[in-house]
Order: C-alpha cells, then sequence, then structure tokens
C-alpha cells in the first residue's frame, strides 16, 4: 500500500509555514504574558500583606496619647511633642537644647461620622512663649488618619480653609 502524495502549491506551503511559526511563537510568548500579568497581579496583594491591620478602636481612641515631630532649622532641630487627652491637647515645643520655648492647651474633639476623620479644636490657651496667658476661642480642624505608629494631618482640605493644603506627620512616642 502507497501513501498518497499530495502537492500544495508553493504559496500554500509558505502559508502553512507562516501559520506553524506563529503558533510556535505564540506558545513561546504565551507562558511569559501569563508570568508577566500573574507578577503584575501578585505585588500589589503583596504590598498590601504588609500594610497594618486596621485598629478596631474608633478615631478618638487611636489619636490618645503622645505624638513627636522633628523639625531642623537654622538654629538646630526643634522637637514638637502634643500629647491628646481625651477632651484637650497640650503642644511644647522644645529648642535644640531641650528647653520649652512654646506651648499651649486646646480643647479638641473628633468628628469620625463621614468617610474622612475630622480633628477640631478650639479654646487655644498658650501656656509659654512670648504670648503666654493669651486665650482665643476661634475654632480650627483639619483632616486626619493614624496608621500604626505614624499620625497625618491634612489642613488645608477643608471646605472653609483658607491656606494652602499641608501634610504633617507625627510619630507615636
Amino acid at each position: 500500500m502507497s501513501i498518497p502524495q499530495f502537492s500544495l502549491p508553493i504559496c500554500a506551503i509558505g502559508h502553512v509555514h507562516a501559520r506553524l511559526q506563529s503558533t510556535r511563537i505564540l506558545f513561546l510568548v504565551m507562558p511569559l504574558l501569563l508570568s508577566a500579568i500573574l507578577f503584575q497581579t501578585a505585588i500589589p496583594l503583596q504590598a498590601e500583606d504588609k500594610r497594618p491591620a486596621a485598629s478596631t478602636d474608633s478615631a478618638a481612641e487611636q489619636i490618645k496619647g503622645k505624638w513627636v515631630q522633628y523639625r531642623k532649622t537654622a538654629k538646630g532641630r526643634f522637637k514638637t511633642i502634643k500629647e491628646h487627652f481625651g477632651d484637650h491637647t497640650i503642644l511644647t515645643v522644645y529648642d535644640p537644647q531641650d528647653k520649652v520655648v512654646y506651648s499651649h492647651r486646646s480643647d479638641y474633639e473628633i468628628d469620625d461620622t463621614g468617610r474622612a476623620n475630622v480633628f477640631i479644636h478650639r479654646n487655644r490657651l498658650i501656656l509659654t512663649g512670648p504670648n503666654a496667658g493669651t486665650k482665643t476661642a476661634k475654632e480650627s480642624a483639619y483632616l486626619f488618619r493614624i496608621e500604626g505608629n505614624k499620625f497625618y494631618e491634612v489642613h488645608g482640605m477643608l471646605s472653609d480653609d483658607r491656606t494652602a493644603p499641608s501634610l504633617k506627620v507625627w510619630e507615636r512616642e
């Protein structure tokens, strides 16, 4: 028994050869494409896994305690500590020699009913500094968020703010 021989025109052979080459390339490239897609989706998942778990405490509970911030100036490094006690804050600024150069006390409340936490403070009394004894009833507010040991204050973002947006980052002491 003989095997039948088929004769294809040269242009058909070229077409079949090109299709085979395309298929080979697809089989070579497909694993690379799948790997790239999996890698792209794995990176955000891995990054999310490293974030600290959200606290079950309310924003008002999370904010309590001492927070510190350092600021470098031409005169040296100043340290600012603010301590939230539940209904009032004491903010103290220390010079590079650790001497108190300014402090004030103010009342505060937390509005965590919306999509963002709002820190509202009023009734500021300057305790130390050039204007010691001065009282200001004026109310001010800013957005905030706490993640782990970091306290982020975002000023200038509320609808009645007249200042440019700014960010302050504090660390739990």
